[in-house]
């Protein structure tokens, strides 16, 4: 049973590490509305902000594993107000006063660069938005967002998809200008109500395999305590009834040990053989035998006390023969009860 529970203990520590690493890898813990960068305290020497739209187009509210894919230091905020917004319609929030510039993203799958298809678009205020991504040359881990004063603009293809980034000191334009171009080149989703990213998935299935899995060891450690207690019983009386059989072979029973020691005291005057066989006839007339008493009977081993018995009984066989020849050994004179 010792084994069995350091098994499972063993088997615990992994689960739990196995959680802990996948969490660290994907970085589950990072979820939707969470900034991971502080605010960055306005520029006094800035004379003038700009106001920069807010939304989202196609899926890029699907596309969460790919702009905060840690697995190659891509760090990117995710906010709450981003959902119920739509580029292509013309359904926006502002940022007001951005102190850096306005940021677009854009997603394309590569099958379809050639076709000039966005499969995503996001506008945003670059304040504390990206501060770490393999997409932005000369990127650096900073404690704010990357911060562009001027326009600028980089791509990359990573995980089957070009990304570009737009940045531009200037004001958004109109909202419905741009949704009447973007309709043209992103291809719509229909809706952009958030959906289930792939880590939100993967942390649903993650919680419930914990779940499941701790379900299991703790049955299974209920169901070894019950079989341990079960092998006890089982083991104990397998011990009573060996020693039970071991008592019934030597011939010890321990239930008629108080009678046999009550019994074994009484004067072997009493005893009486009643019609007890002879070698001539079948039944004898009752003669008593007179033995003397034997101290400390019942503490004999039973195989000496068979014995005894044994020649107990050849001895009255032997007398009550010789009471029927009417021979006696020694001479002596056959004694008859009245």
């Amino acid at each position: 049973m010792n084994n069995k529970l350091v098994i499972l203990l063993i088997g615990v520590a992994v689960l739990l590490f196995g959680f802990f690493f996948t969490a660290a890898y994907f970085d589950l813990f990072v979820f939707p509305g969470f900034a991971f960068a502080s605010s960055q305290p306005a520029d006094q020497d800035l004379k003038t902000s700009r106001s920069c739209i807010k939304c989202v187009g196609g899926k890029f509210l699907e596309k969460k594993w790919l702009m905060q894919d840690h697995r190659v230091a891509q760090k990117m905020a995710w906010f709450e107000d981003w959902t119920g917004t739509d580029c292509l319609e013309g359904i926006v929030n502002y940022y007001p006063r951005c102190q850096t510039s306005c940021v677009t993203i854009w997603i394309q799958r590569k099958t379809e660069v050639s076709k000039a298809i966005y499969d995503s678009i996001l506008m945003d205020c670059a304040d504390d938005l990206i501060s770490n991504s393999p997409d932005i040359p000369l990127f650096k881990n900073t404690t704010y967002g990357i911060e562009f004063r001027k326009n600028e603009k980089f791509y990359n293809e990573r995980s089957g998809f070009k990304i570009t980034y737009e940045f531009s000191t200037a004001d958004s334009k109109d909202a419905n200008l741009l949704s009447s171009k973007y309709k043209k080149m992103v291809a719509s989703s229909g809706t952009t109500l958030q959906t289930p990213t792939d880590d939100t998935m993967l942390i649903v299935s993650l919680i419930c395999v914990f779940i499941i899995l701790s379900f299991l060891i703790a049955l299974c450690f209920y169901v070894g305590l019950l079989l341990n207690r079960q092998a006890k019983k089982t083991n104990l009386q397998a011990r009573n009834r060996m020693k039970d059989c071991f008592f019934n072979i030597i011939g010890y029973n321990q239930t008629s040990q108080k009678k046999s020691r009550e019994t074994a005291t009484q004067s072997a005057d009493n005893y009486e053989m009643i019609d007890f066989p002879t070698r001539n006839t079948v039944n004898s007339r009752s003669v008593p035998i007179e033995e003397p008493i034997e101290e400390n009977t019942y503490e004999i081993s039973s195989t000496l006390k068979r014995k005894t018995l044994e020649r107990k009984l050849m001895k009255a066989i032997s007398e009550a023969a010789e009471l029927e020849t009417g021979e006696l050994p020694n001479g002596e004179a056959p004694r008859v009860r009245f």
